[in-house]
């Protein structure tokens, strides 16, 4: 017969020891406050040997079965926690099983020897083949979205890196992507999971990781000490949430990798370390739709794939369909695709529906609140995450911060300047550079020069801190600099034009429209910037109307038309004149007669400036005038002789281009139309030649013209086939409307096949989205009129013949040549049907013209 084994008197488990005798619970020999319920819980769980414990049978060992709610056991549990300096989201020993219970890991006794006391049972110490399942990591999660290069990125560097700092903005995924790539091939003491955001401060940091890696108090004295202790293990430590400790974590970080050769640290902060033999890898916002696939699906997507699942996990009913990945694509644009704020804005789709939370988002730090419960604090709410990443900036970093949130979109270090009104300078330079290395401002795309743009979200939190400020002339003066900023880059962007090609013109300008178009509606509104943005409307309309925006250009004009002018300087007045000359050539959203007025009176002004490149592009505006109305040709003889005197004698034919091309439509005007064919081809072939893309597709669209009004359409439609092919294949459909426009006219004139009808709707939508139907509505009549619907297509062209009238223009040979043609078949086919037409025509808007043309529908355009 065996003697019974006494039963254990203590309980040990990581650097924790549960006195049964004294009941109490001791950590390092130091006494542990806890309330006895409290214990008892804490006694049970180690006593079940590991094993899962469920709430009841806690409830009914603790409270002997009394009447008592789970609440009770649950302010027990985190009470536990407390005491036990967890993590409940990465447990080191009490784990929390989902609806299940609870379990107790780790824990060994302590029996009493021969001599009756109590052999200690110290942690054990590394076996020469340790288990790899050791660690602390929590159990994984489910696969993450949108991360698959990251995540083969770093299981590759694990390989032959032992520092990786996973650097990113507030809420952007690190710590995910860390615990998801951390147990990839892990070391042979395992992979530890040491979370830094409890600590306020530096000083509790040494002993944090001792005891997360069960070592002794004698390890904590220094880094140095720490990473000797360490030197014979194998294994892998995840520090997460580095960047308010990153000068200790460096330190740390250095010492462990010059003293424990086997060790590899992984990094997550919003700061690099910056310490030798760091690699950082950047981690960027999810995947969001591009701004062209507004309002289509947007399933695939990453930021819209998380919007969906955590959406779905908060409603599983919650339905799918077209306008919902809609609203999702709308909603991870307005979010920068920031998992963090998505999650938070996916928790509001169950109340408010996709389209709710889209409309609600220029609130969103009121909206985005309803972070997980057991979530660190500042991962709870959107204002919170950045007012934790703000509060780690220097002051100089913190007030260009605020005043960059001036700036919509991207922006240049010029910019940057400007808004602080500031030279570019070191100071500056630092403070740029801070803001970069703390994740605030991503690289955005340029041309030749950097540029960058806050988050939005960002931006919106800075611009808070900005008008809370007190300091109303902080933000009046960070915007006053900005506008005349852009003032002085469109101006010499104007006569930059003489020396480069339209296409990258545009394209480097097309980086300022969303600072531009932000900028002026700010300056418009405020009587102490008004004057600015009449010179920033004035300065940016020739761009904004050779890009297209026809619309926008048409509505600021009517605010800046609106405004008193006889406070307004001699130079400003005559900018906006210039611009007004623009409005009514490049742009033809104003009558030729005021833009012919105002480029008469820009000249007249420019000449007393003494600013002769202004001058010249009055003239080649008055010239364009005179075009338009079909004004007699002495006229344009005599502006073009004007413009040819102003030209430097060292120009070339680049500079010289614009006279030029008036000398080429003076050719077709004056009826020489074989000289002027000759010349035209000549000229489409140089500028393919010299890579000028719309210098050969304006040269296309001319001899197309020609050919049309020849009668050969085929021809015509030929060369505008391969025009239009190119600049879909390059993007650039969309900033030359008139061709798309003209291609659809050429087409529409000879069938109305299914394809033909569809470019038409693809054409008129175009002119529409820019209020520009005029400019091809006589097109929509030859619809009917294929279709035999006579009737229909003369009240469409009566309609169509109002509208130029109205505008005081008149067609061009293309268009005057189609028209033609049309009325030609309404005097074989409907004669008798033109008085009847005439009279319903007059009550004809634009909605009932293209319901005649078409039927209601949808129009699109696809670039």
């Amino acid at each position: 017969m065996h003697a019974q084994e006494p039963s254990p008197q203590r309980l040990n488990f990581g650097p924790f020891e549960i006195d049964l005798h004294a009941q109490r619970l001791l950590r390092e020999q130091q006494p542990v406050a806890l309330r006895p319920r409290y214990f008892d819980v804490l006694v049970f769980l180690a006593k079940s040997g590991g094993k899962l414990v469920t709430k009841d049978e806690l409830l009914d060992a603790v409270w002997g079965h009394r009447h008592v709610s789970d609440s009770v056991l649950k302010v027990a549990i985190n009470a536990l926690r407390v005491a036990l300096d967890e993590d409940a989201k990465a447990p080191r020993h009490l784990e929390t099983v989902s609806r299940r219970g609870y379990r107790l890991m780790g824990v060994n006794d302590a029996r009493p020897t021969a001599g009756g006391q109590a052999a200690k049972v110290a942690a054990p110490a590394p076996a020469s083949n340790p288990s790899p399942s050791l660690g602390n990591l929590p159990a994984p999660q489910a696969g993450l979205i949108g991360r698959d290069a990251e995540l083969t990125q770093l299981q590759d560097m694990f390989a032959s890196q032992r520092l990786i700092t996973l650097h990113g903005p507030a809420g952007v995924g690190k710590t995910r992507l860390a615990l998801s790539a951390a147990q990839h091939a892990a070391p042979a003491d395992g992979v530890w999971l040491i979370r830094l955001d409890a600590l306020a401060d530096a000083e509790p940091l040494l002993a944090t990781v001792a005891r997360t890696l069960n070592l002794g108090a004698s390890t904590q004295t220094s880094a140095d000490t720490l990473a000797r202790a360490l030197a014979p293990l194998s294994m892998r430590l995840l520090l997460d949430n580095a960047e308010h400790l990153v000068q200790a974590v460096a330190e740390l970080a250095t010492a462990l990798l010059n003293h424990a050769p086997r060790l590899q640290l992984l990094v997550t902060s919003q700061l690099p370390l910056r310490v030798s033999g760091e690699t950082v890898v950047a981690v960027a916002p999810l995947a969001v739709p591009s701004d062209a696939s507004e309002g289509l699906d947007n399933s695939d997507a990453a930021a819209v794939q998380l919007l969906r699942q955590r959406a779905q996990q908060h409603d599983a009913a919650l339905p799918w369909t077209p306008a919902a990945a809609a609203s999702a694509g709308a909603i991870a644009r307005m979010l920068d695709g920031l998992p963090l704020a998505l999650e938070l804005a996916a928790a509001r789709v169950p109340l408010l529906g996709w389209a709710g939370v889209h409309a609600r988002l220029d609130e969103r730090f009121a909206l985005l609140t309803r972070g997980e419960r057991g979530a660190p604090e500042r991962h709870r709410t959107l204002r919170a995450a950045l007012a934790w990443s703000c509060a780690l900036l220097q002051p100089t970093e913190l007030r260009l911060l605020q005043r960059l949130s001036v700036i919509a979109g991207s922006f240049s270090l010029e910019a940057a300047a400007a808004v602080l009104c500031t030279p570019v300078d070191t100071e500056l330079l630092d403070a740029l550079d801070g803001l970069r290395e703390h994740a605030l401002l991503s690289s955005s795309e340029s041309g030749n020069a950097p540029r960058w743009r806050l988050y939005d979200s960002v931006r919106s939190y800075a611009a808070e801190g900005l008008q809370a400020s007190g300091e109303e002339t902080e933000a009046m003066s960070a915007m006053s600099g900005l506008v005349d900023h852009l003032i002085a880059l469109f101006e010499q962007a104007d006569l930059d034009l003489f020396e480069i090609f339209l296409r990258p013109w545009l394209a480097q300008l097309k980086l300022e429209d969303d600072s531009l178009r932000a900028a002026l509606q700010a300056a418009l509104q405020q009587p102490a910037l008004q004057l600015q943005g009449v010179a920033l409307f004035s300065a940016s309309a020739n761009y904004r109307a050779r890009a297209g925006h026809k619309r926008e250009l048409q509505q600021d004009h009517a605010l800046v038309s609106a405004l008193p002018r006889d406070h307004w300087p001699a130079r400003l007045q005559a900018r906006f004149d210039l611009a007004q000359s623009h409005l009514g050539v490049m742009a033809q959203v104003i009558s030729p007669a005021l833009a012919l007025d105002s480029a008469r009176r820009a000249q007249q002004a420019f000449r007393e400036l003494g600013e002769v490149p202004a001058l010249y592009v009055a003239l080649d505006r008055e010239t364009g005038c005179l075009m338009r109305q079909q004004a007699p040709l002495e006229q344009r003889v005599d502006a073009i002789a004007r413009m040819r005197a102003l030209e430097p004698e060292t120009w070339g034919p680049r500079q010289r281009r614009f006279r030029a091309w008036h000398d080429l439509m003076l050719l077709r005007d004056m009826g020489n139309d074989s000289l002027y064919e000759d010349r035209i081809t000549s000229y489409l072939a140089s500028s393919r030649a010299q890579g000028d893309d719309y210098g050969a597709w304006n040269s296309a669209q001319l001899l197309a013209q020609l050919k049309s009004s020849q009668g050969d359409l085929a021809a015509a439609t030929q060369l505008l086939d391969l025009a239009v092919t190119e600049m879909r294949s390059t993007g650039q459909l969309l900033q030359n409307k008139p061709v798309l426009a003209q291609w659809a006219f050429l087409r529409i004139a000879q069938d109305a096949e299914p394809a033909t009808v569809q470019l038409l709707r693809e054409a008129v939508a175009a002119l529409q989205a820019e209020a520009m139907l005029w400019w091809m509505a006589d097109a929509l009549a030859w619809l009917p009129a294929h279709q035999g619907r006579w009737h229909d297509a003369l009240r469409v062209q009566t309609w169509a013949d109002g509208l130029v009238a109205q505008r005081g223009d008149k067609r061009g040979p293309m268009f005057k040549a189609l028209r033609e043609r049309l009325q030609e078949k309404f005097q074989a086919h409907a004669a008798g049907l033109l008085g009847a037409a005439l009279q319903e025509a007059s009550g004809l808007d634009e909605t009932a013209a293209m319901a005649l043309c078409f039927g209601p529908t949808e129009l699109s355009v696809s670039q």
